[in-house]
C-alpha cells in the first residue's frame, strides 16, 4: 500500500489538500504531545494539518531547529516551496555544521523556485561537504550530482526556449483543488479527472468524509470550453475515486484507474476496463494484471506488432527500479488477453518515479514524466522512442513544457501542434501556496513568420520596367557594412533573399558596371504573420548622372578654407563615393565676378583643392577626385562685372558642384550567377524544408518606393 502523497503519482492530490485547524481540546496538550502529533501527520502525509500543529508548537519552542526542520519537509510535502526554501535557509544559516542537511533542501527548493544558480551553489557546497558513505551515501551523491546538473541544464534551456505557448485553461475545466489526466476524445470532447469542490476540503472530527474524484468531460464549441459534467457511463458509479481514463485504439474499450483509502488513508489503485457494445459501456472490470500489494494506474494504449496494442501503465509493484515505474502489457485478441507485465528498463526508469505514460502514435513517440531523471523541475517530461524494453536515451522536453515544479500527464494531437499537460506551476487555482495544487494546461506550437526579401533591378527613370540584367545585389543589416548575402538579377526572376524567422532592418544595394549604385530598406522589426518583402532596386546610368549642384558649400569673400557649414554638403559627396565605389568625379568650384578673371580662377582652384583635400582626409582614394576652378565663368545670376548685385546674390555663385566624369576599372565585384544559385539551393534545401507551402510569389504592385531623381543643372 502506499500513501495518498503530495503528488498527483498515483491519481490526484489528496491529504495535501485537506485542511484543519488545532482542534480545540488539543490545544491543552503540552508541546511534547503536540510534536508528537505533528510527526505522526507529516508522516502520514497530512502536511498541511502538520503545519498548523508545528506553528503551534514553536509559539512554545521559539527558533528550534528540529521543529524548524519538520516544519519545512512539512510546507515541502505541501508544495509550498517558497515557505519551504525560507525555513530551511534559516536552520542551515542558524547552524551550517549541523544542519547540513538542510542546506540540500533549500538547494531542492530553490531550484523548484526557479532559482538556478543559487540552487547550483548551494547544491555544488553540499556535494563538497558531504561524507557519508556506503549504499545510501552513494544514491544520495548522484540524487545530489543529478540536481546540480539539473541545474545546469535548466539555464542552457532557459536559453533557447521553443516555440510553443503554454496556457491555462479555464475555470470551465479547473476547478479550486486538483485538475489531471487530460484526454481528447474526437476532436472537440476533453475527458479529465477533477476533484471537483468549491471551497477548502477540512476534515475534523465532525467531518470525515473525502470528497471523492470523479472523471469530467467537456465540450468545445467555437472556442470555448462548456462547463464540465460527470462523465456518462458507470465509470463513476462507485465510493472510490476514478481518473486517468484512456481509450483503445479502436475506440471500444475504455481504461481507467479506481482507487481506493482505507481509514488510515492509504491507497489502493488498480486499473479497469468497460467495452462498448450495443451502444452503452459495459460494467467496469478490473484487470487481472493488477497487482494487489502495489498501485497500478496511468494507463495508455500503444500499438504493437501484429495488430496488437500495449498497455503502458505505472506501478511501484516489486521488479521495478525504485518508487513508481513504467511497465507494459501486450493486449490480444481485442482485450481479452494481456500479457504478463514487463518493466520497460533502466534507460526509462530510475530510482525515482515514472508516471503519466502517452505513446503517440503518428510520430513513435513515448512521453512519460520522471523525478528521477536529470530535471529542471520536480517531475519533468521527457520523450523517447523505442519498443518493448528497448529505448533510446530519454530527451528532457525543455521549456516552456516544463517548469521549475512539476509537469505531468503530457498529451499531444495534430501531430504536436497542440495539446495539454497538468502542472502546478504558478497560475493554477490554487486554496493555498501559488505551487499546492495541479490544474490542466493547453499547449500550442507557435510557428513562427517566415520571411524572404525578392526583387527586381530596374533602370531609374525607364518606364518600360524592363528588368537589368548581371547587376550585383548584396543584402546588409542596416547597421552594418558586412555582406551578408548576395545574388545576381535576372531579366526573368526577381533575386531571392530568404530571412527565416530572423527579425531585422535591412539595406539592399545593386551595384553594375555604368550605374551607380541603387540603395534600397525593409524590415521584418515587428512582422508576425509570414511574408515576401518585395523590394526593387533602381540604378542610374553614369551618363545621366548629371551635374550637380551642391548648393551649401559655401565661401567667404576671397577665401579659400571649408567652412563648417559646408562640411554636411561635402559630406553628401563622401556618401556618394562610398555607395559608388566604382564612379570617378570632377569637383568644381566657382567664384562671383568681383576681382580679375585670372585671379577668380586661380581663387576657385583653391577652393576646389580645398574640398577635395577634405574629402581625401576621410579617406577617399584621390584618384577618384579630380578638382578643377572656372572661377566666374559660370554665373548662377546675372552678376557680371559692372552689375550691382547685394551680397546674398553674390555668395550664390561662390559654390562647389560634382559630376561623374567615368568609371575605376575593377571596383564591382562581378559574382558568378550560378555559383550564387547553387550555394541558395542548397541553404535553401536544409532551412526550408517542410514549409514550402508557407511561399508566395508574385510582385505586389503596390509595394514600389521610388527615390525622386537628383536636381540636374
Amino acid at each position: 500500500m502506499k500513501k495518498l502523497l503530495g503528488l498527483s503519482c498515483i491519481l490526484l492530490l489528496g491529504n495535501l489538500l485537506v485542511f484543519s485547524q488545532v482542534h480545540q481540546d488539543d490545544k491543552n496538550l503540552n508541546w511534547r504531545q503536540k510534536l508528537k502529533k505533528a510527526n505522526e501527520l507529516l508522516d502520514r502525509g497530512s502536511y498541511y494539518n502538520a503545519i498548523d500543529y508545528y506553528k503551534e508548537i514553536l509559539k512554545e519552542k521559539t527558533g528550534d531547529p528540529d521543529i524548524m526542520f519538520n516544519l519545512g519537509m512539512a510546507y515541502y510535502g505541501g508544495r509550498d516551496y517558497q515557505s519551504a526554501e525560507e525555513i530551511f535557509k534559516t536552520v542551515f544559516d542558524n547552524d551550517n555544521k549541523k544542519w547540513r542537511k538542510a542546506e540540500y533542501y533549500y538547494a531542492l527548493m530553490a531550484k523548484m523556485n526557479g532559482k538556478y544558480q543559487e540552487a547550483f551553489d548551494a547544491f555544488k557546497d553540499f556535494s563538497k561537504h558531504f561524507k557519508s558513505s556506503g549504499k545510501e551515501g552513494q544514491a544520495m551523491k548522484k540524487r545530489v550530482r543529478n540536481q546540480y546538473k539539473g541545474c545546469e541544464l535548466a539555464m542552457q534551456m532557459l536559453a533557447d526556449t521553443s516555440n510553443i505557448e503554454v496556457q491555462h485553461m479555464s475555470d470551465n475545466i479547473n476547478a479550486l483543488y486538483t485538475e489531471f489526466s487530460p484526454r481528447l476524445m474526437g476532436d472537440s470532447v476533453l475527458i479529465f479527472g477533477s476533484l471537483k469542490v468549491d471551497s477548502i476540503i477540512v476534515l475534523d472530527r465532525q467531518n470525515r468524509v473525502m470528497p471523492k474524484a470523479r472523471l469530467y468531460e467537456s465540450e468545445k464549441i467555437g472556442d470555448v470550453w462548456t462547463p464540465a459534467k460527470e462523465m456518462q457511463g458507470p465509470f463513476n458509479k462507485t465510493r472510490d475515486h476514478t481518473g486517468n481514463g484512456a481509450f483503445s485504439l479502436d475506440g471500444k474499450r475504455f481504461y481507467y484507474t479506481q482507487c481506493s483509502e482505507d481509514k488510515g488513508q492509504d491507497v489502493s489503485c488498480d486499473i479497469y476496463v468497460s467495452n462498448y457494445n450495443n451502444g452503452k459501456w459495459s460494467n467496469p472490470k478490473k484487470l487481472n494484471i493488477n497487482d494487489n500489494k502495489a498501485n497500478d494506474t496511468h494507463p495508455w494504449i500503444g500499438p504493437y506488432k501484429n495488430g496488437d496494442e500495449v498497455l503502458y501503465f505505472s506501478s511501484n509493484r516489486e521488479g521495478g527500479n525504485g518508487g513508481m515505474d513504467i511497465w507494459y502489457s501486450v493486449i490480444k485478441n481485442d482485450g481479452k488477453d494481456y500479457d504478463a507485465p514487463r518493466n520497460i528498463g533502466r534507460r526509462i526508469n530510475t530510482a525515482g518515479d515514472e508516471i503519466t505514460p502517452f505513446f503517440d502514435n503518428a510520430s513513435g513517440v513515448l512521453y512519460f514524466s520522471s523525478n528521477g531523471q536529470i530535471n529542471v523541475g520536480g517531475f519533468d517530461i521527457f520523450k523517447t522512442k523505442g519498443s518493448g524494453r528497448s529505448w533510446a536515451k530519454p530527451i528532457n522536453v525543455g521549456f516552456p513544457l516544463n517548469s521549475p515544479v512539476d509537469d505531468m500527464y503530457y498529451v499531444q494531437y495534430n501531430d504536436g501542434e497542440n495539446g495539454y499537460l497538468v502542472s502546478n506551476r504558478i497560475g493554477t487555482i490554487a486554496p493555498k501556496s501559488p505551487t499546492c495544487c495541479d490544474d490542466i494546461w493547453s499547449f500550442e506550437q507557435v510557428i513562427p513568420p517566415i520571411f524572404n526579401i525578392m526583387g527586381f533591378v530596374y533602370e531609374k527613370g525607364d518606364t518600360t520596367k524592363t528588368p537589368i540584367d548581371s547587376a550585383t545585389i548584396q543584402l546588409f543589416y542596416a547597421e552594418s557594412n558586412g555582406v551578408i548575402d548576395s545574388a545576381v538579377s535576372d531579366l526573368d526572376t526577381m533575386y531571392d533573399f530568404f530571412r527565416g524567422t530572423e527579425f531585422k532592418n535591412y539595406r539592399i544595394e545593386a551595384r553594375k558596371a555604368g550605374y551607380t549604385a541603387g540603395i534600397n530598406t525593409t524590415s521584418t522589426v515587428g512582422l508576425e504573420v509570414s511574408d515576401t518583402l518585395y523590394v526593387n532596386l533602381y540604378l542610374t546610368p553614369i551618363r545621366k548622372f548629371g551635374e550637380i549642384i551642391l548648393r551649401n558649400v559655401y565661401f567667404d569673400f576671397d577665401k579659400a578654407f571649408i567652412r563648417e557649414d559646408a562640411k554636411p554638403s561635402l559630406d553628401t559627396i563622401y556618401n556618394v563615393l562610398i555607395e559608388n565605389p566604382n564612379i570617378k568625379i570632377e569637383l568644381s568650384s566657382h567664384t562671383d565676378s568681383r576681382g580679375s578673371k585670372e585671379y577668380n580662377r586661380d581663387l576657385s582652384q583653391r577652393r576646389a583643392d580645398s574640398s577635395r583635400a577634405y574629402l581625401i582626409g576621410r579617406g577617399i582614394n584621390p584618384e577618384r577626385i579630380v578638382s578643377v576652378g572656372y572661377g566666374e565663368d559660370s554665373l548662377l545670376n546675372n552678376c557680371a562685372d559692372g552689375v550691382e548685385c547685394t551680397e546674398i546674390e553674390h555668395q550664390l555663385n561662390r559654390r562647389t558642384e560634382f559630376k561623374v566624369i567615368g568609371e575605376i576599372p575593377n571596383t564591382i565585384i562581378e559574382y558568378d550567377k550560378s555559383e550564387i544559385e547553387n550555394v541558395r539551393k542548397k541553404k535553401e534545401e536544409g532551412i526550408l524544408q517542410g514549409d514550402e507551402d508557407l511561399w508566395e510569389f508574385g510582385p505586389d504592385e503596390n509595394t514600389e518606393e521610388e527615390t525622386p531623381p537628383p536636381d540636374n543643372k
